[in-house]
């Protein structure tokens, strides 16, 4: 592949794109049918610098002309911000070359037609199996199929991935963990070449150390250097990091490439909260809009999109959005609930001191018009009837809710969140019994964070009563510890078990679980720390418990 780099002075100068255009058509007509041209993808502006390659087909050729002049002012730094290596073609190392082993082949000669099969339901098992929390398992028929393939890039992926996760929940032999997910990603590497997806789980794996997370993401950027996926969490690392323009540079370098819905709306998201561009925020969602894969993705932009208009005031603008996912994908469930949740919002504001009841009912009436349209076939889950339900109960219409719940049941019966929700129902409504049979039934179908925390909850009222008190505290123990290994993240789970500990007066194991999670760098960051602070100020420690308090402003600012 020849790589072509026009100056400026071959470009017509500064200012004349035609110039620009004349010289690029000329030098295709000169070189292969099928060309690469770095620094030729051209704005209104200036040329690209060398470091952005973009294949061309010829029959297809016409100059870039960004959306937005973020695109063209902004996306020629991002090389420079985002990467470790030059844009010069001939410093980037090749396959074989030593630094970047070559790929090996996805299936030796030597592997029959009965060996693939075999491992492919290997694999289908134990990604099951993982699902289901059932790791142990999921291990041993891992490391199975890499006994039959070495090379088995997928199964070094999964298996790393257990271990990463079993070491981002903490607790005892947490370590240990951490140690052996690195030393697979590190066979891995070996075994498979410079494999972008075990770069980049092994970049994730070292989040906790910036420093050491971004010589695996620089690796696989080097792989790719426009990798969408890798440029977003690149991103995120920095973001959480406080590195905004990194992150927005790293995010911007994505889109150049193969824009994606979690890429447009994280950017927007920045543009807007961080850096107070309404304006951006909306040129970001309108260039993906039409170049992201698939309608889903498209309608999880046009609702972050509305999100945007709601949050500016522009209420008829964010309702034309919430309707243009819904003209494209009758059936979207995540559409018609933020449709209702708009109009009840909408409501509510015109109503002065309606109250929740008119809100409520303007809700209801959206969400029960959307259930008749819904068809099962096409729509992947019941949220519809999940979110209407939970208003009925919150109403304390909770016949009501039982029934909404039965038909979204038969509708989609696997649905774990369904069964949630009813079991949230049942608790809501006094019956504690009935409430642990849909959590548990819940966890069977699917375990979440959310269920095995509303079970941990459970025993913890049971303990309360004084009836083998003991007995049900370590059975929310061990629930909590199930629902950390779910969900590392999962906030409330840790402000649970902490204040569970720090109710029981065992202060030390409380600063663990609080600890724990500031480590995983959980969600509701801000209750984590106040909880924190709180088990300080009860062992005294006032210094400690400021300390706490402000580290925490500092990680929600």
């Amino acid at each position: 592949m020849r790589c072509i780099y026009f100056p400026q002075s071959e470009c017509g100068g500064n200012n004349n794109s035609r110039g620009r255009e004349r010289a690029l058509r000329g030098a295709s007509k000169k070189y292969m049918p099928r060309i690469a041209i770095c620094g030729a993808v051209l704005s209104s502006s200036a040329c690209y610098p060398a470091a952005f390659v973009s294949e061309v087909r010829l029959d297809h050729f016409r100059p870039f002309q960004p959306p937005h002049r973020l695109f063209s002012a902004y996306m020629p730094s991002v090389p420079d911000a985002a990467l470790p290596f030059s844009s010069d073609e001939n410093s980037r190392p090749e396959a074989g070359s030593g630094n970047v082993p070559p790929q090996p082949p996805t299936v030796t000669p030597a592997q029959s037609a009965d060996v693939r099969k075999k491992i492919r339901r290997l694999f289908s098992r134990a990604k099951s199996l993982t699902r289901h929390s059932q790791y142990d398992e999921a291990i041993l028929l891992l490391r199975q199929i890499l006994e039959l393939d070495p090379a088995d890039g997928h199964s070094y992926l999964a298996l790393a991935r257990i271990y990463s996760r079993r070491s981002l929940a903490g607790g005892i032999g947490s370590e240990g963990y951490s140690d052996e997910a690195r030393r697979i990603f590190g066979q891995g590497l070996e075994a498979c070449g410079e494999n972008i997806h075990l770069l980049q789980a092994w970049a994730v794996h070292e989040a906790a150390n910036p420093s050491i997370a971004r010589e695996f993401f620089d690796r696989a950027m080097l792989v790719d250097r426009s990798n969408p996926y890798v440029c977003h969490a690149y991103g995120l690392m920095e973001m959480r990091g406080g590195n905004i323009e990194r992150a927005r540079s790293l995010w911007y370098a994505g889109l150049s490439r193969q824009p994606t819905s979690a890429l447009a709306c994280s950017l927007g998201h920045l543009e807007f909260a961080h850096r107070r561009s309404a304006e951006d925020a909306r040129h970001v969602y309108a260039y993906c809009l039409d170049r992201v894969g698939s309608e889903r993705e498209r309608g999880e932009v046009l609702l972050a999109w509305a999100t945007l208009e709601e949050r500016r005031g522009d209420v008829q603008r964010a309702r034309h959005l919430i309707k243009m996912v819904l003209k494209r994908s009758p059936g979207d469930g995540r559409a018609h609930v933020a449709l209702a949740r708009l109009e009840g919002r909408l409501n509510r504001a015109k109503g002065g001191k309606g109250g929740t009841g008119r809100r409520g009912g303007v809700v209801r009436k959206v969400l029960a018009e959307a259930s008749k349209t819904v068809d099962p076939t096409l729509v992947g889950d019941g949220r519809i009837f999940n979110v209407w339900a939970t208003l009925e109960a919150k109403e304390g219409n909770f016949d009501k809710a039982r029934k909404i719940l039965a038909e979204a049941v038969e509708s989609f019966p696997n649905d774990h969140t369904i069964l949630q929700a009813a079991g949230k129902v049942e608790e809501m409504s006094g019956k504690t019994v009935k409430a642990e049979e849909f959590y548990r039934r819940s966890v069977r179908l699917q375990p979440s964070a959310h269920s095995l925390l509303s079970l941990a909850m459970i025993e913890i009222k049971k303990a309360k009563r004084g009836n083998s008190s003991n007995f049900h505290i370590k059975r929310a123990k061990d629930l909590f510890e199930e629902a950390i290994l779910v969900d590392p993240r999962h906030g409330a789970v840790y402000n649970a078990y902490g204040t569970m500990e720090l109710g029981r007066g065992c202060n030390n194991a409380a600063r663990d679980v609080f600890v724990r999670a500031v480590r995983a760098n959980c969600t509701d960051a801000a209750s984590v720390y106040h909880g924190l602070a709180k088990v300080e100020l009860s062992s005294g420690d006032v210094e400690r418990a400021r300390g706490a308090l402000q580290e925490g402003l500092v990680r929600t600012a």
